[in-house]
């Protein structure tokens, strides 16, 4: 059996941004060690859809907003960190 790797988890946690992912989330950036960047999470995003436009298309956004709706959810994974401390 095989497991997704635990950035994986946490891009997949990212995209999907339900309130019962909160707990997930905090732990799996813990776990990797993202910190209090926003940009770390929006990175992590990128590498793992990097597919020639697969996370516009999860993040429903157009072309010159990818980058910004990565950074907003990178700034709540941070929110939700601070919280959790």
């Amino acid at each position: 059996m095989h497991w997704a790797p635990v950035e994986h988890l946490l891009a997949m946690k990212l995209i999907a941004m339900r309130p019962q992912d909160a707990p997930d989330i905090v732990v799996l950036a813990q776990q990797i060690g993202l910190g209090t960047d926003p940009a770390a999470y929006a990175d992590l995003l990128e590498h793992v859809y990097s597919g020639e436009g697969v996370l516009q298309q999860l993040l429903a956004v157009g072309d010159d907003q990818v980058r910004t709706e990565a950074m907003y959810r990178g700034s709540i994974a941070v929110r939700l960190l601070s919280n959790a401390e």
